[in-house]
């Protein structure tokens, strides 16, 4: 193959093209977008699963074009603080609902799109670096390095799992700004320059890695078109500087939304320690992207803490790093890009914990991009003729491998299941597999995953709500068959109460909902409000003993929860307990507006508890909301002679 030949790093090289050359860039475009459907043709339906639910079904600001933007969500979940996220999102919602499909078209596109800019910006790079080849071999070289980076199994994440659209959407604005001033350089145009500054500037509102951008624009434009770092900055000063500013609009929402939600810098990890732990995770990003098997979902809070491990990662990252800063200064085109490639992974991979995750595979969609510029630059350069049947091999294996990593995110269930086989010590996953089993009926199972979990992690409140509800679950026999139906074979034979051993099982589960709400008092109200409806199908099956016990519970959780208070006041009234019932119903009154019948019967029981003077003011005050009360009258009628008073 010919050997590439210099050219001025100082004067743009133009690309100006016959218009049959350009045919040959819009079949790549074509075949890219194919391709791409047939590698994601199998997630349409994949259900929203995770962080899902906080970002999109539980999220009203993309309910509504005014709120989409400003003020940025602020609860920790997966939009806070990126408003051009939150807006896709609306856009999805107010064009589907919530309709999991059109949320997959969504995500596809951006990622075809964002192959689309690193194809152009590859070919265009590729046109300079060897002007005296056909820019139609320049095309196909661009075509398959977007091609491995767009059909990478690693890419699943960021595409298949709705919400990691956070990754793609900075991806597409991150090649974009690159594209953008490539274009803007080589045909001195200003208004691809500013195209370049507003794709930066929308990029800081998808995810905080697009603080890297003016730096590898920076590094771009030295080696492969200024030729030095002075001369980058002498000639393009003012772009740089306005690239820059966009770094003061990042954080302004990082300020506006309480550091994300205090899920950035916290976490209970010291940052050497998520340091130590990034680089191992680094190594295994490599891996992976070489070898892209044995895929994790989501590998929780993981520390790595076997040394041999560390020293040999710290080794094998520190040299790589070392080595490509050296080649960059040299302005080796290679050091370009290894210093792109651990640049983008800083904000996440070195020392600033993330405190959802420590290591997390979708964090490779861009750095992925230099990897495969290397893949097919050794190709093209040792393969010879067999390069072109070598990489198309390789296009063919990373779709079937994208097809198969797809069919795991088929349902939560079977998602969670790979990644607890893979990660069998991550609570997350643990947990979330045992709200899938519990959804499925499978109450077994899910006690299992939670026993496991709540040994991983005894402090995880999470654990223990989810524990202490199976634990019910299980005591109540609430097990659902295949269609749902609640059965209640046992019911029947169990109508004056549950077995001791039953039972014993109801209170060890509100201890565990008692421990998680002290780890997590927040959680309380809507914990006591599942306490409720379980203690209502307790009473309903005649279970009334539990029922009490978990009303009671409710009622510790959530005093004013109205619903509990009603209900301990007519089972404790049933069962002849006068006074507990007068506690809870005045409790209950003290919350709500009373009414005639309310006080009537309030009334009575105080009358009952021989206390007559409370049940007089009571019984009064039910006549003075409903004169024509009758049996309040008879009540008052008792009531006087009990006193001694004439009708």
């Amino acid at each position: 193959m010919r050997k590439a030949e210099p050219i001025s790093p100082t004067v743009p090289a133009v690309v100006n093209m016959p218009a049959w050359q350009c045919g040959w860039t819009w079949l790549g475009v074509v075949l890219l977008g194919l391709l791409l459907g047939v590698a994601y043709h199998n997630t349409l339906s994949v259900p929203f699963v995770l962080d899902d639910d906080d970002s999109i079904l539980n999220n009203p600001s993309i309910q509504s074009w005014s709120t989409s933007l400003f003020p940025p969500p602020q609860s920790g979940a997966t939009v806070s603080g990126r408003p051009l996220l939150n807006l896709s999102l609306a856009v999805n919602y107010h064009l589907n609902g919530t309709e999991v499909a059109g949320y997959h078209v969504g995500n596809l596109l951006i990622h075809f799109l964002a192959s689309v800019c690193l194809f152009g910006l590859v070919r265009r790079t590729l046109s300079r670096l060897s002007p005296s080849e056909p820019m139609a071999r320049a095309t196909i070289w661009a075509g398959f390095v977007a091609a491995l980076w767009a059909l990478h199994p690693l890419q699943t994440e960021s595409v298949t799992y709705i919400i990691q659209r956070a990754e793609s959407l900075t991806g597409l604005c991150y090649l974009f700004t690159l594209y953008a001033f490539v274009r803007g350089v080589e045909g001195k145009s200003t208004g691809w320059l500013v195209g370049s500054w507003l794709a930066c500037l929308a990029g800081m509102g998808a995810k905080e890695v697009m603080a890297t951008v003016p730096v590898v624009v920076f590094l771009y434009d030295r080696t492969f078109f200024s030729g030095s770092f002075g001369g980058a900055w002498r000639e393009r000063r003012n772009f740089y500087l306005a690239l820059a500013s966009c770094w003061l609009f990042l954080l302004a929402l990082i300020f506006v939304s309480g550091a994300r939600g205090d899920t950035v810098g916290h976490g209970g990890v010291a940052w050497w320690e998520y340091a130590l732990t990034q680089s191992v995770g680094v190594v295994g990003y490599f891996l992976k992207a070489v070898f892209p098997t044995n895929l994790v979902f989501d590998y929780g809070i993981v520390v790595e803490k076997r040394v041999l491990v560390i020293a040999v990662s710290l080794l094998l990252v520190g040299t790589a790093v070392v080595v490509s800063a050296i080649l960059q200064w040299r302005g080796r085109r290679v050091g370009f890009l290894g210093a792109a490639f651990f640049i983008i992974l800083a904000p996440s991979s070195s020392v600033v914990a993330v405190a959802t995750q420590t290591l997390a595979e979708h964090r490779m969609y861009l750095p992925l991009a230099a990897i495969a510029v290397g893949v097919v630059m050794l190709v093209r350069r040792f393969a010879g003729r067999a390069a072109f049947g070598l990489l198309s091999i390789m296009v063919v294996a990373l779709i079937i491998g994208t097809v198969n990593r797809n069919r795991d995110y088929r349902s939560a269930q079977v998602l969670w299941e790979d990644t607890v086989a893979k990660v069998p010590y991550n609570t997350r996953a643990l947990t979330c597999l045992a709200v899938e089993y519990l959804r499925a009926g499978k109450i077994d199972d899910a006690l299992v995953c939670l026993s496991k979990a709540s040994k991983n992690s005894q402090n995880e409140p999470s654990v223990r709500a989810n524990y202490g509800l199976a634990l019910l679950r299980k005591s109540l026999h609430q097990e659902t068959d295949d269609s749902g139906q609640v059965k209640n074979d046992r019911v029947a034979q169990n109508l004056n109460g549950l077995p001791p051993a039953d039972l014993a099982l109801v209170n060890k589960g509100l201890g565990e909902l008692r421990a998680s709400v002290q780890l997590r008092p927040s959680n309380a109200p809507s914990l006591a409000l599942i306490l409720v409806e379980r203690a209502g199908r307790a009473l309903k099956n005649g279970y009334f003993e539990a029922a009490e016990i978990i009303y009671i519970e409710a009622v510790k959780l959530a005093p004013e929860n109205t619903e509990a208070l009603y209900y301990l006041g007519g089972m404790t009234a049933m069962a002849g307990r006068d006074a507990e019932a007068i506690g809870y119903y005045e409790r209950l009154l003290r919350l709500v507006q009373p009414t005639a019948q309310q006080l009537a019967n309030l009334g009575a029981l105080y009358a009952r508890n021989g206390q007559y003077r409370e049940a007089l003011e009571r019984t009064q005050r039910a006549l003075a909301i409903d004169p024509g009360y009758d049996a309040a009258r008879q009540n008052l009628v008792r009531i006087q002679a009990a006193l001694g008073k004439p009708e």
